[in-house]
């Protein structure tokens, strides 16, 4: 389930059902796809957004509401820059589940949420399986 602040890569070959009952859906999707690019086949992946992603998909927004000069070019050249940001937090995200490096990792998309969720960090941590010294021992050992 994805809720605010987090994304989905689909790989070729994989899908998802997106539902969002309570607050329906607003975000950014890409296409981009090359049959040689070994990172664009596999399952789908979810992973915490963070401040950069969050920000070029506010670019490519404004890009379509306010559409000038050169939009299509620089909506491509930013369309590249969130999915191959995206295939580096999605890679973070499938670091062996339940490693010390998956927890710290996990740990640190949190706090990077809370930028753009305006949650708190004790919001966003509070919905992981562990407790909170449990998690902080592994972000600083691990980040």
């Amino acid at each position: 389930m994805l809720s605010a602040g987090t994304g989905v890569v689909l790989r070729n070959g994989s899908a998802f059902r997106l539902a969002c009952p309570d607050s329906g859906y607003h975000g950014v999707g890409i296409n981009l796809y090359d049959e040689s690019v070994s990172e664009f086949h596999g399952g789908a992946t979810s992973f915490a957004g963070n401040l950069a992603l969050h920000e070029v998909a506010g670019m490519i927004q404004h890009e379509i509401a306010e559409p000038d000069i050169g939009t299509e070019h620089i909506l491509s050249g930013l369309g590249s820059i969130l999915c191959w940001h995206a295939l580096r937090l999605a890679g973070a995200a499938s670091l062996p589940a339940g490693s010390a490096r998956d927890w710290a990792e996990r740990v640190r998309q949190a706090i990077l949420a809370t930028l753009t969720t305006g949650q708190s960090v004790q919001q966003v941590l509070g919905v992981l399986p562990l407790s909170y010294r449990q998690l902080a021992r592994h972000f600083t050992t691990h980040a």
